[in-house]
């Protein structure tokens, strides 16, 4: 295992405690440009833009924030910013892009939901096209709500209508997170188990894209095992994270081959699933509390990401080879995505501490996750091949290109010892 260095980093000033689904990267307003969104347990909610270090824009007493979405909730191709607290309480803020900083950051809709929110997830997890706002519970229960709007005239104003809940699963152990991944090109909304299962949640309130009676006999919970000798405790905090982009179009890549995902647990497994096979597995000697997926190589394939307590991070490309980065602290919350620094959009890891200090390392980039040899970086090159043949060595003569090297670096008095 390699280790590798990020240099580019930005420290935002934020006060308070943070709970580790309290920080999210996405375009907030929808001008572009990727923003990040810090909530904490007094009740503060931050948003961040660029390399400014004091907040864009900040609400107060919005409760005990325990976690925050950025997504499409009212389905209307725009993003807005979800926030749930410790009672329940939802509060959805949306942004104009025409705004350089908004004038006031007020809700637009506050409901009341159930209470002990501790994550949620914004996408389309029973396939119509329409978003949901799905949300785990401390008390084992994950329930999927839908914006019903009552009245789209104007569609420049926030919408009017409330979330309706659509379905309630109560899976038999501790969630650790929930995630969608898709089978044959279709979404499964997935939670993680303690000790290395997950569980499938069936969505039957909809039949072809249709609306339609809920049916109470049919079978709503799938439970997946993964069959592991290093998954041995069976009480274990373990998160998901799902589909796994693996360099193809959304289209080929649901048809053409198996979704990806990956498990991680507290005790340092880490382990990428196809079709409940495992593909590959790593038993690191940190304890796991984040994961998440992103590709920071630029081939459009995913890498995984997973970060300790301790704030070492480990990168992992889904051909088995897999690096690690220190950051230098103590970690409350971790999460991994797009920023936005003088225009440029990059991936970028974003750490709180416990001393209520945020770390952004922006243009976060990998040529490769594997480690290569210098003879296999220069026999692609062309430059070094025609110098090869003009002094007659033989491509596959590595101990005389050795020797070329040697003098190149050293000298032409360096031994070949040297």
């Amino acid at each position: 295992m390699r280790s590798v260095t990020f240099v580019e980093n930005v420290e935002l000033e934020f006060e308070g405690n943070l709970l580790s689904n309290d920080v999210i990267l996405g375009d907030v307003n929808n001008d572009g440009e990727h923003e990040l969104v810090v909530g904490n347990v007094e009740g503060d909610l931050s948003i961040f833009k660029g390399d400014c270090v004091s907040a864009w824009a900040r609400c107060t007493g919005l409760g005990m924030i325990t976690c925050v979405g950025i997504g499409d909730v009212f389905n209307k191709l725009k993003n807005v910013v979800v926030t749930v607290n410790a009672e329940g309480w939802c509060n959805i803020f949306q942004f104009n892009s025409e705004e350089k900083k908004p004038k006031e950051m007020v809700p637009c809709h506050t409901q009341h939901l159930a209470a002990n929110i501790k994550m949620m997830l914004i996408d389309d997890v029973d396939g119509d096209g329409m978003y949901e706002l799905v949300v785990g519970h401390t008390d084992r229960v994950i329930r999927a709500y839908k914006w019903m709007a009552i009245n789209e005239a104007d569609s420049s104003k926030p919408s009017s209508g409330s979330l309706r809940l659509m379905q309630m699963w109560e899976p038999a152990g501790q969630i650790g997170s929930i995630a969608l991944h898709h089978h044959d090109g279709i979404p499964k909304l997935v939670a993680s188990q303690p000790g290395f299962c997950y569980v499938e949640l069936k969505c039957n309130w909809v039949e072809d894209g249709k609306e339609k009676p809920k049916n109470e006999n049919s079978v709503l919970i799938v439970t997946h095992a993964i069959s592991s000798v290093k998954a041995r405790n069976s009480s274990i905090t373990t998160e998901i994270s799902g589909h796994l982009s693996q360099g193809t179009s959304v289209v080929d890549e649901h048809k053409s081959q198996p979704d990806k995902f990956v498990l991680s647990s507290l005790d340092g497994n880490l382990m990428m699933i196809q079709e409940d096979k495992m593909v590959w597995s790593y038993k690191l000697d940190h304890q796991l509390f984040s994961l998440t997926t992103l590709d920071i190589t630029g081939d459009g394939k995913d890498e995984v990401l997973c970060c300790a307590w301790n704030g070492l991070t480990y990168i992992a490309d889904q051909d088995n080879n897999i690096a690690n980065f220190r950051f230098e602290g103590n970690v409350s919350a971790f999460c991994a995505g797009k920023y936005t620094i003088d225009g440029q959009t990059n991936p970028c890891l974003v750490y709180a501490t416990f001393d209520s200090k945020i770390y952004v390392y922006y243009n976060v980039k990998l040529p490769r996750i594997n480690t290569i040899n210098l003879f296999d970086l220069l026999e692609s090159d062309d430059d070094y091949l025609e110098a090869l043949r003009r002094r007659g060595i033989d491509a596959t003569d590595k101990a005389a290109q050795a020797r070329l090297i040697r003098q190149v670096l050293y000298g032409s008095g360096s031994s070949p010892g040297t």
